[in-house]
């Protein structure tokens, strides 16, 4: 019988090509049978098949227009590992990436988070997403427990995401199994050595768009947890929540001299992902008053 990988390595693409031959590089050091690496992308998003001509990486096409987490997803239900990798091409690995990953104790914690800086080369627009996604996992960063980790460079037990059926149809939304995570007493840490590195390829109009389906999307899930009553009070404080967040976001910035010096210059792009992801939110509030059932 054929031996699982160690580990599997899940990628979503989503229009980072350019980054692959240097992702796909930073993971070749591992040994025959060690490592499989799905790299995930949807129809309409096509990938050079040169790029799958070594034999451990394989194709993963999900749906016309897919989205990371659905991405994923995919990823994980083809993955033969105990544990799985979760990464976007957008976020490069560092050299010894794969060596800190196979070298993690799984038995200690469902899930590894590890952090993610900024590339020297990021323009306005790949600072802003940085600041956004990942001002909370930008280096330095101690090895502890945390209650969330950035599922775009993460490492998960494969058989605890699997066990949450019920969301992974969806997608994988880390933060409803992370939620469903906490309520099992599971826990997940900090890995500093578990390093990638930020290099947007989102065009502005794409990421807008991105921000609004995600922020729908958790619009639905937290509303469908909530009375009617609640609904109505979620929707009529979403534009109260992005001034919120906005704050608590820039305190986070204004604490780290490396995220500070890009802080200018990404403002406007910054405020207009915000906007997005607070109208998608609302939508989504708006989406389960309207029609109760929807998911």
């Amino acid at each position: 019988m054929e031996q699982k990988p160690r580990l599997s390595i899940v990628i979503s693409v989503q229009g980072a090509q350019a980054n692959l031959p240097e992702v796909i590089s930073a993971l070749q050091s591992a040994r025959p049978g060690e490592v499989e690496l799905l790299i995930c992308n949807a129809q309409n998003d096509p990938v050079d098949a040169a790029f799958f001509e070594a034999s451990f990486i394989r194709s993963v096409e999900g749906a016309i227009d897919a989205l990371a987490p659905e991405l994923w997803r995919d990823g994980i239900l083809t993955a033969t590992s105990d544990y799985v990798a979760i990464l976007t091409a957008h976020c490069i690995p560092h050299p010894d990436w794969l060596k800190h990953a196979l070298a993690l104790d799984m038995s200690a914690h469902v899930a590894y988070g590890g952090p993610i800086v900024s590339r020297e080369e990021q323009d306005a627009v790949g600072a802003a997403i940085h600041l956004l996604r990942y001002a909370n996992v930008t280096p330095p960063q101690a090895a502890r427990e945390i209650s969330e980790v950035a599922a775009d460079n993460a490492v998960y037990c494969r058989a605890e995401i699997l066990s949450c059926a019920d969301l992974l149809t969806l997608g994988f939304w880390e933060p409803a199994f992370h939620e469903r995570f906490r309520q099992q007493d599971l826990t997940m840490a900090m890995a500093p050595s578990l390093v990638c590195g930020h290099l947007n390829r989102y065009k502005p109009g794409d990421f807008c768009r991105q921000r609004r389906l995600h922020g729908r999307a958790f619009g639905r899930a937290r509303a469908n947890e909530a009375s009617t009553f609640k609904r109505i009070v979620m929707l009529m404080l979403a534009p109260v929540g992005f001034i919120i967040f906005g704050a608590k976001l820039t305190a986070v910035i204004l604490e780290k001299p490396a995220l500070r010096r890009d802080l200018l210059r990404a403002l406007p792009w910054l405020t207009w992902f915000l906007a997005n992801w607070s109208w998608g939110e609302g939508r989504g509030y708006a989406d389960v008053l309207t029609r109760p059932h929807h998911t």
